[in-house]
């Protein structure tokens, strides 16, 4: 009888395990789940090595770089394998910086005045953790305008709809960005 219950506790035991498991199986990992590398730094087991001839994949969390679909080099900017990332981007605002242009539209009725946002660009190595590079940057492009740093920024709010006054702050452009990151990106060897 003893012999009896035992086996049916270990059966059970077996059984909710099997259950747990199919109910609580792990998602499968995910580009965007290098995000957690600008929460806390950390190694990530299944990224690739930093090694080997350019460019290296790089996962840039919430950078905004926008490259044409036509770019050749759109997959390392924007890698669609997380097996394939070397390098993890992080691109936090730090502060507001200085007043820039106060847009206004139908005689005044809109007003929008932009500021300058100061942002720090942090680089890892994706497998190890490791931080090669960090850079501030003071931000010149405006939603819309990130593409072509010399448009006049308050083109970019043309669109806006409503009445009264709002404030807007400046992110990295591209080619901002792509000044601080593309010497690790295209390292050689």
């Amino acid at each position: 009888m003893r012999r009896g219950a035992v086996v049916g506790v270990a059966v059970a035991v077996v059984a909710a395990g099997a259950i747990g498991y199919a109910v609580f199986e792990p998602e499968p990992f995910k580009v965007a789940d290098y995000a957690r590398m600008c929460e806390s730094p950390r190694s990530f087991d299944q990224a690739a090595a930093y090694q080997g001839p350019s460019p290296h994949p790089i996962e840039i969390v919430n950078g905004g770089v926008s490259l044409p679909s036509d770019d050749p080099e759109i997959r390392v900017w924007f890698p669609e394998d997380p097996a394939a990332v070397q390098l993890v981007s992080c691109v936090n605002r730090v502060e507001r910086g200085g007043f820039v242009k106060r847009c206004e539209y139908s005689k005044g009725v809109r007003t929008i005045d932009l500021y300058q946002g100061l942002y720090s660009v942090l680089v890892y190595e994706a497998r190890s953790g490791k931080k090669l590079a960090e850079a501030e940057v003071a931000g010149n492009g405006f939603v819309g305008n990130v593409l072509k740093e010399d448009a006049d920024p308050c083109q970019t709010f043309l669109r806006t709809t409503g009445t009264g006054h709002s404030e807007e702050e400046s992110r990295p452009s591209s080619r901002q960005l792509r000044a601080v990151l593309e010497p690790h990106v295209h390292k050689q060897g």
